[in-house]
Parts: structure tokens; sequence; C-alpha cells
């Protein structure tokens, strides 16, 4: 039988060897098994298939296409998180002991052609007690300022299990101190606290998403806070909950709402909408749709004008339980 260790030690050589085009050749083994323990967007990447070509955006069932838009928040929040930590890991690290490593000081966004007088640091640590459990921060630094003076703009942990990749996992990104001091993190938008747990360690995966954003004043739209619940499978069935705040649906006053929605490798889905605080508290859309996304089941009690009646038992696809 072979071992866990052994099989870790495995993961790492194909993980350098899928590398060798992002400059792998400049990490040992044992870098990148620091390195496997920053997360990549191929790991966390949420999937749903995507619309059919045939089917006009305008006739994509709505909760199917509230979904889309939500993944592609989701996953572009993961490319911001997942962008920052590339900046730093496209380096060499700079100093190695038997449980650390760190990159840097380098230029945060040299490619971008801003924040030139930033540095950013990035350091990887084996968690005391726990040999396959590694800790990491990124922080920066304004050039000017004292060598001290390194505000904490991204933290995590990681747990590896069967492979260097698959494990469990939990990492934020917070933009206050870095804002405070003046880096300019406007690719993040109105971004305060991003907040990300995942469980890739056996099927389904389980990533959570917690999301708190600035007050926007360039826009009526209230929600401050989002959190998203994604799980999925090997054969492509996946299952998104997102939880949004400060929503007006129904009624005139504001609403907290939950969706959740369900689809299988060939796109056919369902989805519920439930109201959980507000003046229409309780109140509940269900939606189906096949695999083009077009829907064949809608039941919106607010909405009467908008539902597609049938029989759900048989509109409906049949959705195991992840």
């Amino acid at each position: 039988m072979i071992s866990e260790r052994r099989l870790l030690s495995l993961s790492v050589a194909l993980a350098c060897a899928a590398l060798v085009a992002a400059g792998c050749g400049n990490y040992s083994n044992e870098d990148l098994e620091f390195m496997n323990a920053l997360p990549e967007s191929s790991d966390l990447r949420a999937n749903i298939p995507p619309r059919s070509s045939a089917l006009e955006p305008a006739d994509e069932a709505e909760l199917a296409r509230e979904t889309h838009t939500v993944t592609t928040g989701f996953n572009g929040l993961l490319m911001a998180l997942v962008g920052i930590v590339d900046t730093v890991r496209s380096y060499p690290p700079t100093t190695r002991t038997p449980d650390g490593r760190i990159w840097g000081p380098f230029p945060a966004d040299r490619a971008k052609m801003k924040n030139l007088d930033w540095q950013t640091r990035m350091i990887v640590s084996r968690h005391p007690g726990a040999a396959d459990q590694f800790d990491y921060e990124i922080s920066v630094h304004h050039a000017p300022g004292a060598d001290t003076d390194w505000p904490l703009f991204v933290s995590g942990w990681f747990q590896a299990g069967h492979t260097a990749r698959r494990g469990v996992g939990h990492v934020e990104l917070v933009t206050a101190a870095v804002r405070a001091e003046g880096l300019d993190v406007s690719d993040l938008g109105m971004l305060d606290h991003l907040e990300i747990d995942y469980d890739t360690l056996d099927d389904p995966i389980t990533i959570t998403m917690n999301v708190a954003n600035l007050p926007d004043p360039s826009t009526p739209d209230p929600a401050g806070k989002v959190i998203y619940t994604y799980r999925a499978n090997a054969e492509g069935q996946g299952e998104m909950t997102f939880d949004l705040f400060g929503q007006i649906v129904p009624g005139p006053a504001s609403e907290d709402v939950r969706v959740v929605s369900q689809w299988l490798s060939t796109g056919a889905g369902r989805a519920t909408l439930t109201v959980v605080a507000g003046d229409g508290m309780g109140s509940q859309q269900m939606e189906c749709w096949d695999r083009s996304f077009r829907a064949t089941f809608n039941a919106k009690p607010w909405s009467t004008g908008e539902d597609v009646p049938g029989d759900p038992t048989v509109a409906c696809p049949v959705i195991p339980t992840l």
C-alpha cells in the first residue's frame, strides 16, 4: 500500500510537471509543498454548464439566469484573490527554512503600472505540530514607510489530504488596512472583506464564500453582504446556495432572500427562492428548467403572470442529494 506521505510527494511531482510552462523549474519539490497550500482557481472554481446558444438570454429561466450571474460573480471574486497570490508566486522564494518559505519583498503591481512604490511579501509556514498543514499570509508595504509597517492583505491555512492539492482550507482577503494606507485596490471594486472556507478532500467538494462590500453611493442596491455555498461532484452535478441581503422582493420593504439552485451535468435543474426576512417572509418561488435552461415550470406567488404551469413531478428533473 502506498503511504499518504508517498502520495503527497507524487502529487507534488505531478504539479511540477503541470507547471513547467509557468516557471516550475525555479521550484524544488520542497518549495512546491509549501506553494501548494495556496489556493488556485482551478481547485475552487464553480462550474455550471453554459446556457444553450440557441436560447436568447431573455428567455432563460429566471432563477437559472440568476444562478449563472451569481456563479460568474463567485468565480470573479475567486480570480481576484488568486491573482494577488499569483503575482507573488510568479517569483521564486527568497528565503528557505525547513519549516517555511518567504517570497519577496517584490513590487506589488509592476505589470499593471500601479502601486509602483509598494512591495508585497508572502510567508508560508508549516503549522507547528502538523506536517500536512500550512499557514500563509500576504502583506504589503509602502516603500517610504518604516520597514516594520506591513499591513496584512491575505491570510489563510490549508491542510492537505490524500494529495497535495486536495484538502481543507480557509482564506481571507481584507482591504481595510491596505485601503487606509493608500494601496490602489480599485480592481476589487467595493470589496471590504472576502472569506472562503473549502473542503476538496472528498466528493462532493464544498466551498463557502462570505462577501462583505463597502457602501457604494453610485448604486441604489442596498445589498452589502452575500453568502455563497457551492457543492459539486466529479460527475458534474452541482448546487449553489446564495443568500442576498436587502432585496426588494416582494413588496416595498427590503427583504433577505435565499436561493438554492441545483443542476445535473446536462444543465437541467431546479431552484427555489425563499424570502427569509422582511415583509414577504415565508414567500417562495420554485422554478425548473431543461438542459437548454428554458423554464419548464415556474410558481411565483407574488407575480403569477410569470408562472409556467404544469406538474412539477413531471416538469422538473430528479436531482440526487449531493
